[in-house]
Formats: structure tokens, C-alpha cells, sequence
């Protein structure tokens, strides 16, 4: 297996902090999709990372699907439907925040600040329903939709400082300090803007 990413990629970290988590081998080769890189492009038409290559030439995109192999190669069985509905949840943070992080690389004259509000009041409504997820128990990996939330969160943290995410969820905040800490998130964090 081999898994093309960029270290800012949010959805990349969440695959690379559930192997870490679940003890599967997960070698990297950095890509840059900004620039249509001809690694990425070679792998996969839609040019987004993460991709997960395996070993018999197979090809596989979307983050979902490469934690699905992962949680297949340490031996899980697969995610209840509700798991599934609340990784997805956790996931759409990360994609209203990466339409506010783009949007906010266009021109002035090709933003649509309307737009940019509706994902960032659509952020602050998705967080309230994590404000009792469960913390993790020690010496228990942390489980999909965990690993989705932190990276979500953390992505916040990077990219989107000034939306204050944390006003009204100390809860959560406390936990992601907590989850924060595990050799996982520490090992997998992007580099300084």
C-alpha cells in the first residue's frame, strides 16, 4: 500500500491518523494537486488526494473507502450505519471549511461572501452535535468517527483560526486538547501556515 497526500489535506489525515491509531502500515508519498501533479493524475483522474494505491495496481480514492481498508487490514468488522452517519457528519466540517479556505484564495471580485457565511454557520450548527461525543478510553484506538471529528476540528484550528469554533463548546475544545495529544494527531500535524 502506498498512499498519496499532502500533509495539509484534512481528509489525508484523518486516513493517516486511523492507521497510525489501528496499528496498520501506511508508507506516503507527498503529492501536489494544486499543480496537477503527474503522480497524482497517474493514480487517479479526480487529481484530489488522499489515494490509497495497492498492491495489486488497485486504485482508491475518497477518504471513507481508504478507512474502510484500513479498518479491513487490522481486522475490524465494518462501522454501524450509525458510526457511518456520524463520520459523515464530521467529514462535512471539513468540506464547509474547505470551501471557506478556497473561496478565500479566489479573487476579490469571484467570492461570494453569502456563500463563505453559509459554511461557516453551517460549521458552528454541525459542532453542536458533537458536544458529547465520547472521549477515548486509554489504551483504545480512537474509532472513525473520533479520528473524523479531531481532524475536522484541528483542521479548523489551521486554516480558520478566526471563526472561534470553540466559543460555546468548551466541551469539545477540551477534548480535542485531549485527543490532540496522542502520538497519532502529534505525528500526523501539518506544518506551520
Amino acid at each position: 500500500m502506498l498512499l498519496l497526500y499532502t500533509p495539509t489535506s484534512p481528509y489525508a489525515r484523518k486516513v493517516r491518523v486511523l492507521a497510525h491509531e489501528l496499528g496498520v502500515p501506511l508508507p506516503v508519498k507527498p503529492v501536489d494537486p494544486l499543480a496537477d501533479d503527474p503522480v497524482l493524475l497517474a493514480a487517479s483522474v479526480v487529481g484530489r488526494v488522499p489515494v490509497l494505491l495497492l498492491d495489486d495496481g488497485t486504485r482508491l480514492i475518497d477518504s471513507r473507502v481508504i478507512c474502510d481498508v484500513i479498518e479491513d487490514r487490522a481486522g475490524r468488522g465494518p462501522s454501524t450505519f450509525e458510526a457511518r452517519a456520524q463520520e459523515a457528519t464530521a467529514e462535512a466540517v471539513m468540506d464547509s471549511a474547505l470551501f471557506v479556505v478556497m473561496s478565500r484564495r479566489r479573487p476579490e471580485g469571484e467570492r461570494s461572501a453569502a456563500a463563505m457565511d453559509r459554511e461557516v454557520t453551517r460549521i458552528r450548527r454541525t459542532l453542536g452535535a458533537f458536544d458529547g461525543v465520547r472521549s477515548p478510553v486509554d489504551g483504545e484506538p480512537l474509532d472513525r468517527v473520533q479520528v473524523g471529528l479531531a481532524t475536522s476540528l484541528a483542521y479548523l484550528d489551521f486554516r480558520l483560526p478566526d471563526i472561534d469554533w470553540r466559543r460555546g463548546h468548551d466541551a469539545l475544545a477540551a477534548w480535542l486538547a485531549a485527543v490532540s495529544a496522542r502520538p497519532s494527531m502529534a505525528s500526523t500535524a501539518p506544518p506551520s501556515p
